[in-house]
């Protein structure tokens, strides 16, 4: 049993490094500028809290017991945190790509969401 923890955990943790350099959204705008966004720029907190979790879940293999159980909650609190962090940025992904798109032209205010074409990859 306690294999199958390390093998599941070892699974999340390299499904999440290939997906945070992925592109999450990709946009267009009327001009020909096209751009992606990766999960870091859809949620920069969330990137942060889930290397957070990796690290505390490596650390659990070189503890004692006792110290286990204690970052074993931490890292399913910072793992909870992460999703909730996610999902809330996901609600705002218009604001985010239409910032995104403004970026990439190089000009700033000049552009309102008709007129960026985004797409979830």
């Amino acid at each position: 049993m306690n294999r199958l923890r390390h093998y599941s955990a070892a699974i999340g943790l390299v499904s999440g490094i290939v997906a945070l350099g992925l592109p999450w959204m990709t946009f267009e705008l009327s001009s020909g500028v096209t751009g992606a966004i990766s999960w870091g720029d859809v949620s920069a907190g969330s990137v942060s809290l889930s290397v957070a979790a990796a690290a505390a879940w490596a650390l659990t293999l070189l503890v004692s017991p006792r110290w286990r159980r204690v970052l074993g909650v931490s890292v399913a609190v910072m793992a909870s945190v992460s999703i909730v962090l996610a999902l809330g940025s996901l609600g705002e992904s218009a604001d985010i790509v239409l910032s995104r798109a403004e970026s990439e032209a190089g000009v700033i205010g000049a552009f309102s969401l008709a007129d960026v074409t985004w797409a979830w990859s």
